[in-house]
């Protein structure tokens, strides 16, 4: 009894007896090897010589018997053979060249994330009976054209297919921007900017790609983009001099007409991402509130009006630079809070320390349109001097609390950025 069970105690895991008969396991997956077959019933890695039929030692390149070099398919973990990648990028050009070799395994891996980059075949043509036509690989959308042997196919055996047309990635702006008799309408309430400034910069951006991609020449003049601008709410008596100074960056204007420059693209590019990422819902310029009726003792005159807009204008051309920081997100401030940043940048930014509310509340809603607030819940939330103190001539300025208050909603870069100089 005690050497029956030494000699079963004594076999090793990766063997079975039965019978008489050794059944010996697969080396890289344990599972029992069938001797019917030279390869692994269930990881299909080799395990017998193929020429004299032994065990194979795992790891080895032939058979250590006879010699036979060991027919090893490719292992299921294996990926891309070879790969490299280029990038040059110079001032008004871009290049990416991609090398990929596939292994046969890699291939059903990886098609799934390559095919968009990949062109459909062209047509096949049949020329005559008899005749024999080749075809020549799809070139990837960037880098070098595959060098591939031309491939010869019976015209007997070629089957004319349709033509498919490679997909456009800008294919969602056409719904915004379309034709309309000999000018470029363009459907959308919100550019994305964070100033009036940069809404204006971005209408002229969006029409002149437009009308370049459904025209196909430059536009002719500045007329239907300063009447788009009315159009939107975004015209002012700086929208032609905004037009004038893009010419140093990414517009080019010539006899010809208006088109945009090489370095433009990538602005172009990076307004139509935010635009599709962010929705293309936003500040309506068009819906216009009725004015407020007032009594004839609360109404201003025509020339203290006018004289309100022109220093309102004046702020406006100075054009200032909030850096990364998007006034969008006071919107959910308070309307004081709301004052007190325009009263912030007047004095931060323009070193103006007092201004009338009424100067002040309109250069809110003129350059900051998309923090929100009509002009009248902004100017009903000025009540008491604790953050908005008032002067004796009636001007509106900044207190330390309210200065402190509003600072804490703003980042660190903006606080510390400098004064824009004035001419």
């Amino acid at each position: 009894m005690g050497a029956a069970l030494a000699e079963v105690g004594a076999a090793p895991n990766h063997k079975f007896r039965g019978e008489g008969v050794e059944m010996k396991r697969c080396p890289y997956c344990s599972a029992k090897i069938n001797e019917q077959f030279n390869f692994c019933v269930e990881c299909e890695q080799q395990v017998k010589c193929i020429a004299c039929g032994n065990h194979l030692l795992p790891g080895k390149s032939k058979c250590l018997i006879c010699g036979t070099s060991i027919m090893r398919g490719i292992h299921p973990s294996s990926s891309l053979n070879e790969y490299s990648f280029e990038e040059e990028q110079e001032e008004g050009t871009y290049k990416r060249q991609i090398y990929l070799k596939f292994s046969d395994v890699a291939i059903d891996k990886a098609g799934q994330y390559l095919a968009r980059y990949i062109q459909p075949w062209p047509p096949r043509e049949v020329i005559g009976p008899g005749t024999e036509v080749t075809r020549t690989a799809p070139a990837l959308e960037a880098g070098p054209e595959p060098s591939v042997e031309a491939e010869v196919v019976p015209a007997s055996t070629v089957a004319p297919q349709p033509a498919q047309q490679p997909s456009d990635e800008y294919d969602w702006v056409d719904t915004y921007t379309f034709k309309d008799g000999d000018r470029l309408e363009i459907k959308l309430v919100d550019f994305k900017g964070k100033t009036k400034a940069e809404q204006k910069r971005r209408l002229v951006l969006l029409y002149v790609w437009g009308y370049n991609r459904h025209f196909g020449q430059p536009v002719p003049s500045r007329s239907p983009m300063i009447q788009l601008a009315k159009d939107k709410k975004l015209w002012d008596n700086t929208f032609s001099h905004q037009i004038t100074r893009m010419r140093d960056d990414v517009l080019i204007e010539s006899d010809d007409g208006i088109r945009l420059s090489p370095g433009a693209k990538a602005e172009v590019d990076k307004v139509l991402r935010e635009l599709q990422d962010g929705g293309l819902k936003g500040y309506d310029y068009q819906a216009v509130k009725p004015p407020r009726k007032t009594s004839r003792r609360g109404r201003k005159s025509k020339a203290a009006l006018e004289a309100i807009q022109s220093q309102v204008d004046q702020w406006i051309a100075a054009e200032v630079d909030l850096g990364s920081f998007d006034v969008r997100q006071l919107q959910t401030a308070f309307q004081r809070q709301k004052v007190q940043f325009g009263l912030w940048v007047l004095k931060k930014k323009l070193g103006v320390k007092n201004a009338p509310l009424d100067a002040v509340v309109k250069y809110i809603t003129q350059e900051f349109p998309t923090m929100g607030g009509s002009a009248r819940s902004l100017k009903d939330s000025v009540t008491g001097q604790t953050f908005v103190g008032r002067t004796p001539q009636g001007e509106r300025f900044l207190t330390q609390r309210g200065e402190e208050d509003i600072e804490a909603l703003l980042p660190e870069d903006l606080k510390n950025s400098e004064r824009v100089s004035q001419e």
